[in-house]
């Protein structure tokens, strides 16, 4: 049996708007911290300056499952600073089976490349889920919380 290089944390959210939403439960993986915020969000938030390859892939999946168990939900994901991915993660990434765990996702950027990255996937892979692009995490979570 492989062993988790996850940890968990206890931490707070801060939107751009000041706004502390606490989390009740926090997972630290190898390129990012995946969080369970208390509005039944899961946050992703991207760590800077990491390569993401397909290896990082399960990692992040495991942690989606323990926080979630196993039950669809919507998917908060802001890219890392400097962060990029590889094409065979960026096709995981997408995988229809994989996203049967989400329910709609709000992807926040901040960088050109991230943005294209961002609508490469929504004209490329054509989520089955409600998708959109952000580049206010307070606007997207209120996408979220709407929908």
């Amino acid at each position: 049996m492989r062993k988790s290089n996850i940890a968990i944390l206890p931490s707070f959210c801060i939107l751009q708007r000041h706004i502390n939403i606490p989390m009740t439960n926090t997972i630290e993986t190898s390129i990012s911290i995946v969080s369970l915020l208390d509005n039944e969000i899961i946050k992703i938030k991207g760590k800077p300056h990491v390569h993401i390859e397909l290896k990082n892939m399960d990692e992040q999946y495991e942690a989606f499952l323990k926080l979630t168990k196993g039950k669809p939900t919507k998917f908060l994901t802001c890219f890392g600073e400097n962060a990029s991915i590889s094409d065979q993660a960026r096709e995981l990434f997408s995988n229809k089976k994989r996203a049967e765990i989400k329910t709609a996702e709000a992807l926040v950027v901040s960088q050109l490349h991230h943005k294209l990255n961002a609508r490469f996937h929504l004209n490329f892979f054509k989520p089955d889920i409600p998708t959109k692009i952000f580049e206010s995490e307070a606007k997207a979570i209120e996408w979220l919380e709407a929908i």
